[in-house]
């Protein structure tokens, strides 16, 4: 740990590690001032930054923690329902959190540029809820101070004994699925929720004054191209610096081969459909 406000991203991951993690590796190596606690039962790889670490658990083993740190059956049948139990990790790893005055949901299908160009000690000081999206909470990368009323914070959900204990998944850490009414800046207090989710009681929480949440646009998503991530900073166009990509319809159509990649540039293109690893266009 550092003079830094201590930041750890926790993931809970169970399949088989996809192509694209050796680059969300190589991208956490550049950011040592912040931890990922990467909840699996999957082997730790030869090459793993410093600042990840990798803790055994099986889906059984976090559905038990679950279950008695919240005092109630909680359900996972398969690994997408953790995104639906995402807004609960600073209670149910409240023991890994300690040391930490900020807690994060995140995923492996991103690409890190530099996270404290971003998140400033001026933000984290500023505020207790930190999304990287302006319309809703972003599941891929979100900050929650490591306080009680935050970390409990999802508990203001009418629904959440509901989503919790139920095999379905409902999008509970963002939208409930409400994502193209929200990015057409419909209020959150005008849509017909199915449940309300992350996005609704952190909204509501902060208009009345009892948190403090900041909704931000850092990120590229979709497959716009013309990416470059040299030495630890990611830019759009050459012009725009940005805290990631989140690389979510980029996996479904890029042309990456199923393989490790044991040696990662420190520099590469991120075009629409592939990555290339060379230092010009």
């Amino acid at each position: 740990m550092n003079s830094l406000t201590n930041i750890a991203i926790v993931i809970c991951y169970y399949g088989k590690f996809p192509w694209y993690f050796d680059f969300f590796l190589h991208s956490v190596s550049h950011n040592p001032s912040v931890d990922v606690l990467l909840i699996t039962d999957l082997p730790k790889p030869e090459y793993c930054p410093d600042n990840v670490h990798f803790i055994n658990m099986s889906m059984e083993e976090v559905r038990i923690l679950a279950s008695d740190k919240l005092h109630f059956e909680i359900r996972i049948d398969n690994p997408y329902k953790f995104c639906d139990l995402k807004p609960a990790y600073g209670a149910i790893f409240s023991d890994l959190l300690q040391p930490y005055h900020f807690w994060g949901i995140g995923d492996i299908d991103v690409i890190f540029g530099n996270i404290r160009a971003f998140i400033t000690e001026e933000l984290l000081s500023a505020y207790d809820v930190i999304s990287v999206r302006p319309e809703y909470i972003s599941g891929f990368f979100c900050l929650f101070r490591n306080i009680q009323p935050v970390n409990e914070l999802f508990m203001e959900s009418r629904d959440y004994r509901k989503v919790f204990s139920e095999s379905k998944h409902y999008c509970f850490d963002e939208c409930s699925f409400m994502h193209a009414a929200l990015s057409n800046n419909v209020s959150v207090y005008d849509i017909d929720w199915e449940i309300q989710s992350m996005t609704y009681i952190t909204r509501k929480a902060h208009d009345e004054g009892r948190i403090r949440a900041l909704f931000e646009f850092f990120v590229v998503e979709s497959v716009p191209g013309n990416l470059k991530w040299e030495h630890g900073t990611l830019y759009y166009q050459n012009e725009w610096e940005v805290l990631l990509y989140h690389l979510y319809d980029f996996k479904r159509k890029a042309k990456m081969p199923a393989m490790t990649f044991h040696v990662i540039p420190d520099c590469y293109y991120v075009n629409k459909d592939e990555i290339l690893f060379r230092h010009d266009k």
